[in-house]
Order: C-alpha cells, then structure tokens, then sequence
C-alpha cells in the first residue's frame, strides 16, 4: 500500500526519477583535502547531485557507552578533541568541498555520520543526546552547525541542497527526538528565505535502535511530530535480496522494513514525504569479511565487503564470474526501480572499497565495472534531461 500512495504523489506532483548518484565519503582532513579533485571526477560520472558523507569521531566512556568527548581525524591514525580551531577548519575545508561542487553545478546532500575513535560500537546503537555537551561540546555545536554554515558560505542562493541530520543514529534519534526537531528548526532559521531540505537517515532494519528497546510514551509522541515535521527520510537501503529472483521490486523490501519499523513503535511516516536511498551498495562478501562463498550469500548481505588489496584475485570479489554476474543484476534492477517506481527522490551508491564499482577512490579501481559506469550514466543523464 505504502508504494502506491507514494507512486501517486510523486506522479500527481510530476516528481522526476531519480538519478543514482555518487557519494563523496570524508572520514578525516585527508580526505576533505582531496575532496575538489574527487568532485571533479564524479563529474565525469554523470552526475547532478553528490552526496558527501561527513564523519565525526567520540571517545567513549566506559561507564556509560556513551561519547566522553568528540574528536576528529586531522592526521591519521589519531583523533583530535573538538576545538573552536578545529572546529573552524572543519569548517572552511568542508566550504571548499561544498563550493567546487557548486563550481561545477553540482547539487549537495550531507550524510553525517558519528563513529567510535577506539571501538566497533555501531552508532547506531549509542544513545546520546545531540545537545549536549560531552566534554565541552555537542553533537549540534561540533559537527551540524559548521555544516550548515559551509552550505551556506559556498552554494549560491538557488541551489537547493539536503541535509540529515543524523545517519543511522536510531537510538539517538528516538531516545532524544525533542533535541533533533530543537535542531530541525534552528537549521531552517540558518537557511531563512533559502532553499534547504532537512532529513534523518535511519538503517534499514533496527531503524529506531533495537526493537525490544523500551521508549516512553513522551519519546514516541516526539518521534512521531519529528517525522511530520522533517522534509524526507532517508534509509540506508542494504536489505538482504534473493539472487535468484532479484528485480525492480526487490529494493521495496527496504522501504517495507523501515515502515514496518515504524509501525511496531505506532509511527508512520507520511505519505508526502519523499525518500531517500542515503546510501546502498554491494559488497561482495559476508559479515565476517571473507568473500561471499557464491551469489545468494552475497545478495543476502550487500552491507558486507571485503578489504583489499584488490589487485589480488583472492581480495577481489568482482573476480568471481558469479558475484560479478550478481552485481550487474543488482544495479540494473536497482536502475529500473528507480525509472519506474517514483517512490524515491535521491539515490547514493556507497563508494568505497568493495561497494566502490565506479573506482572513485584510490586503490578501488579494480573493483570497477565500466558497464555498469556506463550504464549507470546513461541513466542519470536520461533522468535529468540532459
């Protein structure tokens, strides 16, 4: 059902379909500084609008699990505490980044991501409040109001750019809602009078953090006015698929997981707002990291990839006639869901190691397929028209 109200909406609103676009990832000052030059090769790719993943990083505290303080990654492998100095850099780096693409008539959605310095905590799972300060600054004030104020310093009036506001932080976001729409409305005070479209991105599945976890009454009610108030929602849309009948309709299953989510918490999202794939891809390999034995394993867990380096045939998934078979019927049936169904507004392919088929980032390229580059723009230039 919820397909078809959605299918009707964008259709009666004349909604294009959406292109399959290309993400920028930045997990640190390294890559922040190679961002322009990556721009200018997702240019190439056919795309219109790019996806930047930005990251920030928390030392935890033992006795709580949650962040004792937020830090980011200026030189690698370390982690510096959040300053008003660093903060500024964050900043004017990611401005450069925003302004190349806007430079080369780019539109930009921001994907923000908080993840554990020293441990494999899934952020998702950690409950902190965005608003307040864990060792002297906050969620807000470290990471999304720099953000908002690159978007603004360096896209030009009639852009219309997207931000989540968080990335798979369902436990945050459920536990702390009123603190996420305290923020949705002073984004849209930043952006008076200028186009910008405010989201959360949830996971596919735990979407709100674990399913037996217990919320008030007060935090669902705030849930719910969070999702009436928010422009779309995003999923990162990794939903295990069947090899064997894999199609169009397959990416349903990651809307149907997310509202059947929802549902179990008496949340609905409504039928007006759009959605986003925030990020999707496929690995190749299997939760433990080893290369999926054949196609079916490899289709039931697309978030699953494999480290390289990819020059060596047993790092290399896409080696295998099989799993490279599978991931060409992956994103052709990904791209016809995207013609046909209007039911998403933005797509992003996750790039980065395994997921990378465009070869987008150092070390990638031989995990690329210049059939599915082709085809992939070939669709997006259909789609925008151009």
């Amino acid at each position: 059902m919820i397909h078809a109200i959605l299918a009707a909406i964008f259709s009666a609103t004349g909604a294009q379909a959406a292109e399959l676009n290309t993400s920028i990832l930045t997990f640190g000052w390294s890559d922040l500084r190679e961002c322009p030059a990556r721009i200018e090769k997702a240019r190439e790719l056919g795309n219109t609008r790019l996806s930047f993943l930005t990251t920030i990083y928390y030392k935890d505290d033992p006795s709580t699990h949650l962040p004792a303080s937020f830090c980011f990654q200026r030189q690698w492998p370390g982690c510096e505490d959040v300053t008003p100095e660093l903060i500024s850099q964050f900043r004017q780096l990611l401005t450069a980044c925003f302004k190349k693409a806007a430079d080369l008539g780019l539109e930009v959605t921001v994907l923000p991501h908080l993840d554990p310095f020293e441990s494999s905590t899934w952020r998702n799972t950690v409950a902190f409040d965005p608003l307040h300060r864990y060792g002297g600054s906050s969620y807000d004030e470290a990471f999304i109001q720099p953000q908002l104020q690159a978007l603004l310093e360096a896209l030009p009036p009639e852009s219309h750019p997207a931000l989540n506001l968080a990335g798979e932080m369902g436990s945050s976001v459920f536990t702390y809602p009123a603190s996420y729409r305290q923020m949705l409305e002073g984004a849209r005070q930043v952006f008076e009078g200028r186009n910008l479209d405010l989201g959360i991105s949830v996971n596919h599945s735990s979407a709100g953090g674990a399913l037996n976890t217990h919320y008030t009454p007060k935090q669902l009610d705030e849930t719910q006015f969070l999702l009436d108030e928010i422009d779309f929602l995003g999923i990162s849309a990794y939903t295990a698929q069947r090899s064997k009948d894999l199609g169009a309709r397959s990416f349903e299953r990651n809307i149907d997981s997310v509202m059947g989510e929802l549902a179990h918490w008496g949340l609905s999202l409504p039928a007006s707002k759009p959605l986003h794939f925030s990020e999707l891809g496929l690995g190749g390999g299997v939760p433990n990291g080893s290369i999926a034995p054949d196609a079916e394993a490899a289709a039931n867990a697309p978030y699953a990839g494999v480290a390289g380096p990819y020059e060596a045939d047993e790092r290399n998934p896409w080696r295998r006639p099989a799993l490279a078979d599978l991931r060409r019927r992956y994103y052709h049936s990904l791209l016809d869901y995207l013609h046909d169904s209007d039911e998403v507004a933005q797509a992003f392919i996750w790039n980065t190691g395994s997921w990378d088929l465009q070869g987008l980032y150092p070390g990638t390229a031989a995990c690329s397929d210049p059939e599915l580059v082709r085809d992939i723009r070939e669709h997006n230039l259909a789609e925008s028209g151009r």
